[in-house]
């Protein structure tokens, strides 16, 4: 069975500056793939178009080699949302400012995280309680 990981995306700046953040998928070296290739879509461009970067990359791939990486959707998804997030982290850097305020502004002071790993087979419901269980009761503080 095929294992989930995540790829750690770091975009530098011509300043030094970097935003980092982490994409999702399986495998990981395919992700890390898809982020590398959109290398083309982000070098000399300005990092705090974001929006714009976000809807351009990976579309009409500037060669055949990139089109060829482009063949897994969900993976380049993945990518483009690694690198989105890292794009978010290096604006806040460059303006002196926080994600939270760039994104408008705090407005929680605690979020609830879930543990969504080692699923059971979600209809049996005694395997489901037994899990739960498990997670509220480890030390790493998942409440659900």
């Amino acid at each position: 069975m095929a294992r989930a990981h995540t790829r750690s995306s770091k975009l530098f700046s011509d300043d030094g500056l970097y935003g980092i953040a982490e994409a999702y998928g399986t495998p990981a070296v395919g992700v890390k793939e898809q982020v590398l290739s959109l290398k083309p879509w982000l070098v000399g461009k300005d990092p705090l178009e974001i929006d714009k970067l976000y809807v351009t990359m990976g579309e009409a791939p500037p060669s055949s080699a990139a089109r060829a990486r482009m063949a897994r959707r969900t993976t380049l998804m993945r990518a483009v949302s690694g690198v989105e997030m890292a794009l978010w982290d290096l604006a806040g850097k460059i303006l002196g400012a926080p994600t939270t305020t760039l994104l408008g502004g705090k407005f929680r002071d605690k979020v609830r995280v879930y543990d969504h790993s080692g699923r059971p087979i979600r209809l049996i419901k005694a395997a489901c309680k037994a899990w739960a269980d498990k997670v509220k009761a480890h030390p790493s503080g998942f409440t659900a």
